[in-house]
């Protein structure tokens, strides 16, 4: 096995700052060890810095695409911490529906569009499709869509495909909503069916770097467990970005453990349903 350097270290810490806004400390060099262990073998180099020079060479997007795939965490399962998600639906039945037909009136339908931000291998868009589903019984006659976006190739293409293992489904999914919302393949895999898929578009997104205004604006945003990889500049960029695109009453829902208290004031804490999300409280073209 071959060893990362103090100095391989800051280089390699600096590089993946620079592609993806991850914030790796000295405490994390193991990570960056382990898990690129292989491309050293795959591109025949000798030490991390010979590495190091090769992905940052113009002609080899190709490996930064493997640094990005190796180093971003893709832990995720369906309706991942349940109470977000039943939170999600009483906010739909009590709050955002009544809402959404009262605006769309009777000559057009319901307007919905929701982000799962870093959806990784894309459980958790599809789960917010399904709660969709089964939340709002017209969906049909709604005009719905959800973004998925990631910045990782392979999991943005795992995702596109709606494609799982049996394992993979065992994780958050009933078996009610499977037999419902999947199809078994061969290979003893699950296909998400169509009416799932169909509300649903992709696009490979940086969020640290890229632009969301071409986006539209949102009613609902999930980006969890996102930004506890950021720095705190790169926190208030994120999460400015994602203000910017949140519609008015729009919601955003972070993870557990990350706060925006000291990021972005003019987003409101609210703790309801048993769960706290942040709401945008300025009018429209405020």
């Amino acid at each position: 096995m071959i060893r990362l350097s103090p100095v391989e270290f800051k280089q390699w810490a600096g590089f993946i700052y620079e592609m993806t806004g991850i914030n790796l400390n000295e405490q994390k060099s193991y990570l960056i060890e382990n898990r690129l262990q292989e491309m050293l073998v795959e591109n025949n180099c000798h030490s991390f810095q010979e590495l190091h020079g090769l992905c940052r060479r113009q002609d080899r997007a190709d490996l930064r695409e493997i640094v990005i795939n190796r180093i971003s965490t893709q832990e995720t399962s369906f309706f991942r911490d349940p109470h977000v998600f039943s939170a999600l639906t009483s906010m739909l039945l009590e709050e955002i529906i009544p809402a959404k037909r009262k605006e769309a009136g009777l000559k057009r339908p319901p307007r919905l569009r929701l982000w799962s931000a870093a959806c990784a291998s894309g459980q958790e868009p599809y789960s917010l499709a399904i709660l969709l589903r089964e939340t709002i019984k017209d969906l049909d006659r709604w005009d719905v869509q959800i973004l998925a976006s990631d910045l990782a190739d392979n999991a943005f293409r795992k995702a596109s495909l709606g494609l799982y293992s049996n394992l993979e489904i065992q994780r958050g999914l009933s078996p009610d909503l499977l037999k419902k919302y999947f199809v078994e393949t061969p290979g003893n895999q699950w296909q998400v069916v169509d009416s799932v898929r169909g509300l649903m578009y992709f696009r490979k997104i940086n969020l640290v770097a890229d632009s969301f205004l071409s986006l539209g604006v949102f009613d609902i945003i999930f980006c969890r467990n996102v930004a506890i990889y950021f720095d705190h500049e790169t926190k208030i960029r994120l999460f400015t970005n994602l203000f910017n695109v949140l519609g008015p009453s729009g919601r955003l829902f972070i993870g557990a453990t990350e706060n925006l208290a000291y990021v972005l004031p003019q987003l409101k804490p609210t703790n309801r349903y048993n769960t706290f999300y942040y709401v945008n409280e300025l009018p429209a073209n405020a």
